[in-house]
């Protein structure tokens, strides 16, 4: 499991090289790193911590995922689509605050509706879970 953690460090250090060091003690210490994660809160006694987390990592770390339900009136009117969502998932894993950022209106509904429900294994920095700022793609695609 090290090998994987460290090469996703080292892919991360081309987009951000002046953090690569802290990443690379963050990701062996901390049994849940998995890659490069950006801080947008200061460590400030009870507030948590937040990080900026790209959709591919966070996919990973998915452990309860609920479909979404195609709406009768989407398929009927032949709708496909993706719904981008904008996430804050809490430091347990579980949805803290979800919106839409793009989509169509009735898809996004389903969309909210299957992924406030999905849990996620908590994301560790620096041996501590932490809030998890990400994306999430939402495809509905008629068959």
């Amino acid at each position: 499991m090290k090998p994987t953690i460290a090469i996703l460090v080292l892919l991360s250090c081309s987009l951000a090289p002046a953090s690569c060091q802290q990443s690379a003690d963050t990701a062996t210490k901390s049994p849940g790193a998995t890659g490069q994660a950006t801080s947008s809160a200061q460590s400030s006694g009870s507030s948590p911590q937040r990080v900026a987390v790209k959709s591919g990592v966070t996919q990973g770390l998915l452990i309860h995922k609920v479909q979404p339900v195609y709406p009768k009136s989407a398929r009927n009117a032949r709708i496909e689509g993706t719904v981008v969502l904008r996430a804050l998932i809490g430091e347990d894993g579980k949805m803290k605050e979800l919106r839409v950022e793009s989509g169509d209106p009735v898809l996004a509904e389903a969309a909210m509706k299957a992924v406030k429900q999905w849990i996620y294994k908590p994301y560790y920095l620096e041996g501590h879970p932490v809030e998890v700022d990400t994306t999430i793609n939402v495809n509905f695609r008629l068959q």
